[in-house]
């Protein structure tokens, strides 16, 4: 909110103080930046939580997937697992392991699986759901191994995508700022020589 104010007053203050167009147009540019960077900041850092907390997802479950290969039970295998990631996922695996104890149905691991925005996720959770209820078989095992492999490989070639895409993005971006900063001091050059023509 603050931001807001300060760059719509600004380029007013500026062009009440210098009279000049020019400076206007360059602070108007500048003040318009600075609120998308702010307005867009918010949605970075929202999106940035999201990824991470899926990338966490697949961290967990790679050791999750190991414990269950060497028959440990699903209990077990997501509490060792919660060992190897950061302290908000491990509460949230710990939260996950007490209602599955107080509740035998699939419900747990949906609310589990909605903290993730990517749907794929619920149908890992719900593949681990059936082992639990229909008896840790190798169909299930053989069932939850290959929709997590998937699962990982297919987001992490998607996530590799849009890092690259992002940086293509960036390097545009930075080619358009370097063309608007020259724009800028050719407009001030032109605006000096003029104001030096006229003194004299």
């Amino acid at each position: 909110m603050i931001t807001s104010v300060i760059s719509l007053i600004l380029p007013i203050a500026v062009f009440l103080l210098t009279q000049n167009i020019i400076y206007l147009i360059c602070i108007c540019f500048i003040s318009l930046a600075i609120v998308m960077f702010f307005f867009r900041r918010y949605d970075y850092l929202l999106e940035r939580r999201r990824v991470n907390l899926e990338l966490e997802f697949i961290e967990v479950f790679s050791y999750l997937r190991i414990y269950l290969s060497n028959s440990e039970s699903v209990y077990r295998s997501l509490v060792q697992s919660s060992e190897y990631t950061s302290q908000q996922m491990k509460n949230e695996i710990n939260t996950f392991v007490k209602k599955i104890d107080e509740d035998k149905t699939i419900k747990p691991f949906i609310e589990f699986s909605n903290l993730f925005k990517n749907k794929l996720i619920e149908e890992v959770m719900i593949s681990l759901y059936q082992m639990i209820d229909g008896g840790f078989t190798n169909n299930y095992l053989n069932q939850f191994i290959t929709l997590f492999d998937n699962f990982k490989n297919r987001y992490l070639n998607e996530d590799l995508h849009k890092r690259i895409k992002k940086m293509d993005l960036f390097n545009s971006l930075s080619l358009l700022g370097g063309a608007y900063i020259m724009l800028l001091i050719l407009l001030l050059i032109v605006n000096a020589i003029g104001g030096l023509i006229n003194g004299f």
